[in-house]
């Protein structure tokens, strides 16, 4: 018996998207690029992927670049807008201590390569940003650039994008704003349109697309430097020859993964609240570190006495995969940057884990889950 509880990682490809994208591959193979009635064919069903992600991001198909990923769409944003800044601009950066590690590395590479200044916002002990000290800071200083989290990889706390733009925007109007909105998409509802963002980036293989592959959206055709220079692909913001069954692929995703969102949401929900029960029931000592008003999908807890990893490791002997925190740092076992700016000690980050739920679970495997953590925390738990 296999169970996986670590869709917060990454989701395993849909099976119809798959079906299709095999097929896919041994059709479309033609360069989109050349002229040929192949190569048309292939840029095509490019065209029809934009059409699917326009329709259900609420966004223009020209405002789509097609990357590699979440980590190279967050780059591409920040890099892009910052080597296009006129020379007048300030060379400021305002983000928070909750972000993902792409945005966190991005951040220090532009301030010791570009001579930039990053202003890191605090969280609040639920996950979120400080909203009151983003205000104090974007009324304080000029921010050409500002860049948050939407959902938390870590414990699916959600910032209020609204509040976020509007209080950034009526300090600075010029700020360009991009938001990693990730574990958002195919989750709970997202228009680009009505966001205010700049720049959303999104990654396919958290819902159920091939690894590899993701976007980022550009407002109004905004103006950045591409990272990879070449054949001028893309309006010339992505260079490189798509792989048009590979985008179709995630054009899919997006697509099935917004259906009935409001009722995969509901249903998860209900596992997640099954799941803190049996916590409970079976009298298992934790404390649970994400917010009541979190992403249900996600769910970081640290149980009394026991490490994260741990539990992990016996819980992977049983057949059932969880993980001890974003897969991006796994190797910094007990540390945790985000739960530590949420005010948690050494010993509650150490024993934390995280559950990455799904609509496919059911309530039998939330079951077993939990009679497993039993048994485990039993085990190996020091008093």
């Amino acid at each position: 018996m296999t169970k996986y509880f670590d869709y917060t990682a990454s989701a395993p490809i849909k099976q119809y998207v798959l079906d299709n994208y095999i097929l896919n591959e041994r059709r479309f193979f033609a360069n989109p690029a050349s002229s040929h009635f192949l190569g048309r064919e292939s840029a095509n069903l490019i065209e029809q992927a934009r059409k699917k992600i326009a329709a259900t991001l609420d966004c223009e198909e020209s405002e789509i670049v097609f990357t590699s990923g979440g980590t190279e769409s967050i780059n591409t944003a920040l890099k892009g807008s910052a080597y296009h800044l006129s020379a007048s601009a300030p060379r400021t950066l305002i983000t928070s201590l909750g972000e993902h590690d792409a945005t966190k590395e991005t951040a220090l590479f532009l301030d010791s390569c570009c001579n930039f200044e990053t202003t890191w916002i605090g969280l609040e002990n639920t996950g979120e940003v400080k909203l009151d000290d983003w205000k104090v800071a974007v009324e304080k200083n000029d921010y050409s650039l500002a860049s948050f989290i939407y959902v938390s990889n870590e414990t699916g706390a959600i910032n209020d994008m609204t509040k976020i733009v509007d209080i950034t925007r009526r300090a600075n109007p010029r700020t360009l704003i991009h938001g990693d909105v990730v574990q958002a998409i195919g989750k709970i509802p997202f228009s680009f349109r009505k966001s205010g963002l700049d720049f959303a980036s999104i990654s396919g293989h958290k819902l159920g697309a091939p690894k590899s592959c993701g976007l980022l959206l550009v407002k109004d055709k905004k103006l950045i430097e591409p990272l990879i220079h070449g054949g001028r692909q893309q309006q010339n913001r992505r260079s490189g020859t798509e792989d048009a069954p590979l985008v179709y692929a995630l054009a899919e995703a997006i697509e099935l993964s917004h259906d009935k969102i409001a009722a995969s949401y509901e249903r998860v929900a209900e596992l997640r609240e099954r799941f803190l029960n049996l916590l409970i029931q079976f009298e298992i000592p934790h404390q649970v570190i994400s917010p009541k008003d979190g992403l249900a999908l996600v769910l970081t807890v640290s149980f009394s006495g026991i490490r994260g990893e741990t539990m992990q490791n016996a819980l992977s002997e049983r057949g059932m995969a969880i993980s001890i925190g974003s897969a991006c740092h796994a190797d910094k076992v007990g540390k945790n940057d985000v739960l530590e700016a949420m005010g948690y000690d050494k010993e509650t980050i150490a024993n934390s884990v995280r559950f990455g739920f799904n609509v496919a679970h059911t309530s039998k495997d939330i079951d077993l889950l939990g009679q497993a953590i039993d048994c485990v925390h039993r085990d190996y738990a020091r008093p």
